[in-house]
């Protein structure tokens, strides 16, 4: 039998809550769009989000580079 995965779909609005937060590891869930309330997370220097759902633009895509510039 192969393992199912992650089943997360949404993030909970509280993770903004979590400013000491340092490194989050989403990868392989069916998240479609991270919450705006990540940009709270001041402490936070790694982001992993890859083999999810989201889609980007026209070409689609499930990963994207997002430096602290970006808004």
């Amino acid at each position: 039998m192969q393992p199912i995965g992650n089943r997360l779909t949404a993030l909970p609005a509280e993770i903004g809550n979590l400013d000491q937060l340092q490194e989050i590891y989403l990868t392989s869930n069916q998240l479609t769009e991270l919450l705006v309330k990540l940009e709270r997370l001041t402490g936070l220097r790694k982001l992993v989000v890859a083999a999810n759902s989201f889609s980007y633009g026209e070409t689609g895509g499930t990963q994207k580079t997002v430096s602290q510039t970006e808004s």
